[in-house]
């Protein structure tokens, strides 16, 4: 079986110095997913757009297997009112990071999605086999990068949608609902507290046996919910074992 021994460390230790909102559940799951993959035969690109400090995007980075590349794309500039809280630093803190960690970057696009085609993406990496959605909130925002994605993804690759479901951010939930809806060949197959993971339909039973492995990780619960008549498994990591994790980082 390979071994991951630079994304293991990143989990076990570093990860935490990274600020960013991914919690130890999709950390793990996203790990999981692409070794996963790769067991299977899975092969491609990996991308992240919006990768603010890197939190998510180094797990990506670790990822890599030969003749892979992964591509972060973020305007990485600090927004207004930004200088006191975690957004601080965003022009400067994911270089710095990933230098901190030894982490290669292959290329990085600085951009606005908004304004990428397909191409543009395409010009810098081959189709990807996970994309993470953690750009713009707003509805078409969301919609447009979810098309970005669609456009750019293997057949059996994954996107991972974030914030679904936050309430400060219904327009993730609503541009999300409508690509599903609307392309009719994605579902969705895993939904945590932060993420909606989603791919083709002829790959749910492939990524649907990679759920039960979520679902079998220790600490987590789970349960089969409805989602527009698709039904799916939800997961969630109780406080004591997210404790149990952070105290193993420590001794």
């Amino acid at each position: 079986m390979k071994s991951y021994p630079g994304l293991d460390l990143y989990l076990r230790k570093n990860i935490d110095s990274v600020a960013g909102y991914l919690t130890t559940l999709d950390a793990e799951t996203i790990a999981a997913l692409g070794k996963f993959q790769t067991a299977n035969d899975v092969a491609g690109d990996l991308c992240e757009l919006g990768v603010h400090h890197g939190r998510l995007f180094f797990i990506l980075a670790h990822l890599r297997q030969p003749g892979e590349k992964a591509l972060p794309v973020d305007l990485f500039l600090d927004g207004d009112g930004n200088d006191n809280d975690t957004h601080r630093g965003r022009d400067k803190a994911f270089f710095n990071n990933s230098k901190r960690m030894n982490i290669d970057l292959d290329d990085v696009l600085t951009a606005n999605t908004q304004d990428l085609s397909p191409k543009d993406l395409l010009d810098r990496i081959n189709k990807v086999r996970i994309i993470s959605i953690d750009a713009g909130h707003l509805h078409d925002e969301v919609a447009n990068d979810l098309e970005l994605a669609r456009a750019i993804l293997t057949d059996d690759g994954v996107i991972i949608a974030d914030d679904y479901f936050n309430i400060y951010w219904p327009g993730v939930t609503t541009a999300t609902n409508a690509f599903i809806a609307e392309r009719g060949d994605f579902a969705p197959f895993l939904i945590t507290s932060g993420k909606l993971y989603i791919c083709r339909k002829d790959k749910l039973e492939l990524y649907e046996r990679f759920a039960q492995q979520v679902a079998a990780m220790e600490g987590v619960s789970s349960r089969m919910v409805d989602m527009n008549g698709m039904q799916l498994l939800a997961v969630r990591m109780g406080q004591r074992a997210e404790l149990k994790r952070k105290l193993r980082k420590w001794f």
